[in-house]
């Protein structure tokens, strides 16, 4: 399993890898009406060169269905959303709420995997966010610059519960992702004085393409 993989930062090359899978089975899951419930490190195995991962145990899994509640005990505290952690206890979470916690377990795995974070540290991170975000999510453009805002992106859409499918479609098409907090564009020279700011989720690929175009 991964915790077994996670002694050392991992290259982009894996990284990447280990992205792409992760949105293909949870696109998968959605296409098919699967909500797993417990996404963890430990539940995700591969082969030691990271050419194939699988996403195991779902003993305690459910089927979504929409306007409906479901309970499922099987969750991870350090990785649920805070929806999960909130509501679980009470039998009051929704089969969306489920879905989202889906995207949500994701990529803290996600984080915990490429930056080797153990689990105390995991611990320590979910109990102030501002930390996770400043000392990780922060950097992910800095230490990981040929995937960089991409993956950026990837993380914080999963974390929010956003459409997995446009997820998929920002991550695959190549194009930067222009983030509100931290962008500033060089493209053959530096722009001094001109920020562009630009919310991540209201934009196309297609809307990219034209403002980058106009920046030559």
């Amino acid at each position: 399993d991964l915790p077994n993989m996670m002694n050392s930062r991992w290259c982009e090359e894996n990284v990447d890898k280990l992205v792409r899978f992760l949105i293909r089975v949870l696109r998968m899951m959605k296409q098919r009406g699967i909500l797993h419930g417990d996404i963890k490190p430990k539940n995700i195995v591969s082969n030691e060169d990271c050419q194939d991962f699988k996403l195991i145990d779902f003993d305690d899994s459910g089927f979504y269905r929409s306007n409906t509640t479901l309970t499922m005990h099987g969750y991870t505290e350090a990785y649920a959303s805070k929806a999960i952690l909130d509501k679980a206890r009470f039998n009051t979470v929704t089969a969306e709420e489920w879905r989202k916690n889906d995207l949500h377990c994701a990529a803290i795995s996600l984080l915990q995997v490429i930056y080797g974070i153990g689990i105390d540290q995991l611990r320590s991170y979910r109990a102030n966010e501002a930390s996770l975000r400043a000392e990780v999510i922060d950097q992910i453009p800095k230490d990981f610059p040929t995937l960089g805002f991409r993956l950026k992106f990837v993380v914080d859409n999963l974390l929010t519960g956003e459409d997995i499918d446009k997820i998929a479609e920002i991550y695959d098409n190549g194009n930067p992702i222009l983030c509100q907090e931290d962008f500033r564009m060089t493209r053959d020279k530096k722009l001094e004085d001109d920020v562009i700011l630009i919310a991540k989720t209201k934009i196309t690929t297609t809307e990219i393409n034209k403002i980058i175009s106009s920046l030559v």
